[in-house]
């Protein structure tokens, strides 16, 4: 399973981000590999419209969920349209939210 979550440095051990349009990092893990890859978020910095953004870059990578602190209601839309799954209110470290995660899939 492919899981995109929200990160403030492009490491396991980085906290979760809280917005999910405007996070530094989107950190891509396989727990079918046990592998993981950091994507710089190149709309952190927008002026408008980062969520949107945000969404689109995260559809084209195709993960099957992301984990996030929030997330817009714009973004929210463009992913659910895209077959994604969404969880908001992950806190934490990005390593403890894979843990959490890969328990209740």
């Amino acid at each position: 399973m492919k899981i995109l979550i929200t990160a403030a440095a492009p490491v396991l051990s980085a906290k979760v981000d809280e917005h999910f349009g405007r996070a530094a990092y989107f950190i891509i893990a396989d727990t079918e590999t046990d592998g993981f890859e950091a994507i710089e978020n190149d709309n952190a910095n927008a002026l408008t419209g980062a969520g949107i953004a945000s969404a689109q870059k995260v559809i084209k990578i195709k993960p099957e969920i992301v984990l996030t602190g929030s997330c817009g209601p714009k973004a929210e839309q463009l992913l659910t349209a895209a077959n994604i799954k969404i969880r908001t209110g992950i806190k934490g470290t990005v390593e403890d939210a894979l843990k959490s995660a890969g328990e209740n899939c």
